[in-house]
């Protein structure tokens, strides 16, 4: 995003003052830059930050395929926030895709059988 940002406001550096800011000189010009930027320190700290702290919490106690299935029910939340707090239009392939997604992290969550009886078909010399 910074090269996008830079590049945006070198083209547009007569207009726009900051390129963090996306307001002309006038009534914003004396908004302090370190504001700006604490924000955006904020933002990507505790947002991105803590969210990667509970996504280790989540490996470390349900293991890595239930971690990875938590990842997939993203567009589900947010589709549904969509549809609850936004208003927006549930269709048929929404739904579609909730089934799909919600029946793969069925299917992939569901408990392993006896591992050392399908490692012990696959490859004989192992003990069991």
């Amino acid at each position: 995003m910074v090269p996008i940002l830079l590049g945006w406001w070198l083209m547009d550096r007569d207009e726009v003052a900051a390129p963090w800011s996306l307001t002309s000189g006038g009534d914003h010009a004396d908004y302090p830059v370190w504001l700006a930027i604490a924000c955006i320190a904020v933002l990507g700290f505790v947002g991105t930050g803590l969210a990667y702290m509970l996504q280790y919490d989540v490996v470390r106690e349900a293991g890595t395929i239930v971690s990875t299935t938590v990842t997939y029910l993203i567009p589900v939340v947010s589709v549904l926030l969509g549809v609850l707090v936004l208003g927006e239009h549930l269709g048929a392939a929404q739904i579609a895709g909730f089934v799909i997604v919600l029946a793969a992290a069925a299917i992939i969550n569901t408990p392993n059988r006896d591992r050392r009886n399908r490692a012990a078909r696959m490859c004989p010399f192992v003990s069991t």
